[in-house]
């Protein structure tokens, strides 16, 4: 079972994201944005920036240079099938400070 791209990816990233906005209100919360760090393109699952970046660093994130940003969420999936057991791995970069949750889900027969 693919989850990558999947309807379970988007209910996850809306969650991260609405909860961090709930938690930091004055903070730039998306999902998906392209940023640049040490010359290297990047996409964080979710990202939130203190300081929203600029209207340029928004619409033209390559050419303008966004910034990363300072909570920096990835989600990564495994799925064991025999055991109808899947696992989301978030992994959360603050301030460099690294957190790692671990949410076990049943998958419903």
């Amino acid at each position: 079972m693919d989850q990558h791209n999947s309807g379970i990816e988007i209910e996850v990233h809306t969650a991260l994201q609405s909860s961090i906005q709930q938690q930091k209100p004055d903070w730039w919360v998306r999902s998906k944005v392209t940023c640049v760090a040490n010359n290297g393109e990047y996409r964080p699952d979710v990202g939130g920036w203190c300081h929203r970046p600029s209207r340029g660093q928004r619409t033209k994130p390559i050419v303008h240079s966004c910034p990363p940003p300072n909570l920096w969420i990835e989600v990564i999936y495994l799925f064991f099938f025999f055991s109808k057991i899947y696992l989301s791995l978030i992994i959360v970069y603050e301030y460099f400070r690294l957190f790692i949750i671990i949410k076990k889900n049943v998958k419903k027969r």
